[in-house]
């Protein structure tokens, strides 16, 4: 199909320049994890989840410079999960390669910016990682795509003998895309209404003193990259 572009919502334009600074950081990355068991088939997911990712556009975007900052919606090349046996992995080792699996960065101008990773423990038991980039997926839809995936499992169950196809398995049914939104937003800052949310934030931070002081930004020097670690506390 041809391929569309257009340009990127305000969210995604903070996320795109976060990623200038830092391309390396998984700070905004997404993720799901989960111990599956008994006939976890690899190959069944790999072929729902294309289907997920071939009927929802924006999971499809790839981000670059076209004068300024364009997301294109490319077509679809079949989903691929990476695998691999840590049947002789401690715990701990398994941990770390999850984590590394995780932490690895997206391309946002090449990558398909959702993968999988699974972990092969023994025969029965894996551990599957879902990671994608906050710019084309956030929580809400995190759990969207979960659910379609949920969908999928049980009319497989229900009717076994018939592949899965983008019609039986339809997930995206309002049609409503990423594009659609970016011109609803673009459409609603132009109105009244936006004009009201502009002035709000003004007048909010205009009424803050010492606004410069308070933000402390450093002009002549770029700050240390935010690690995105965090910690842990207990009690």
């Amino acid at each position: 199909s041809e391929q569309i572009r257009f340009g990127l919502s305000y969210n995604q334009q903070v996320q795109w320049f976060i990623h200038q600074i830092d391309p390396l950081s998984s700070s905004y990355h997404v993720s799901f994890s989960a111990r599956v068991m008994n006939d976890f088939s690899v190959d069944k997911f790999d072929r729902f989840m294309s289907i997920i990712v071939n009927d929802n556009p924006g999971l499809r975007a790839r981000f670059f410079v076209d004068d300024k900052p364009t997301q294109e919606v490319t077509t679809h090349n079949t989903f691929l999960t990476t695998r691999a046996i840590v049947t002789n992995r401690s715990e701990d080792e398994v941990r770390l390669l999850i984590k590394d699996a995780y932490q690895q960065p997206f391309d946002l101008e090449n990558d398909l910016l959702v993968r999988a990773h699974s972990f092969a423990l023994n025969e029965r038991e894996s551990i599957l990682l879902i990671v994608a980039h906050h710019i084309v997926c956030d929580g809400w839809s995190l759990w969207s795509l979960l659910d379609q995936l949920k969908s999928q499992y049980l009319a497989d169950a229900a009717q076994p003998s018939q592949q899965a196809t983008d019609t039986n398995l339809a997930s995206n049914e309002s049609g409503y895309t990423s594009a659609d939104f970016i011109l609803w937003q673009e459409t609603m800052l132009r109105e009244p209404v936006g004009e009201q949310l502009w002035n709000y934030w003004r007048d909010t931070l205009s009424a803050v003193n010492d606004l410069d002081q308070l933000l402390a930004l450093p002009y002549d020097r770029r700050p240390t990259p935010v690690s995105g670690g965090g910690t842990n506390k207990n009690g």
